[in-house]
């Protein structure tokens, strides 16, 4: 997609807890030569169990 689509933006990346775990998502940001991107973490999920609400 940041082939496709350029930009001067600096693109955002954050792991979907259930489906794309932050190790999978940074495995793939580095397989793929990513540089000029940035890594968004949740840090409510890392903080608390990702599976508690209201926090």
């Amino acid at each position: 997609m940041l082939a496709a689509y350029p930009t001067e933006a600096l693109p955002l990346f954050s792991p979907v807890w259930e489906t794309m775990p932050p190790e999978k998502l940074v495995r793939l940001m580095l397989e793929h030569g990513l540089t000029n991107v940035k890594l968004n973490m949740q840090l409510h999920k890392i903080i608390w169990d990702p599976a508690a609400r209201g926090v």
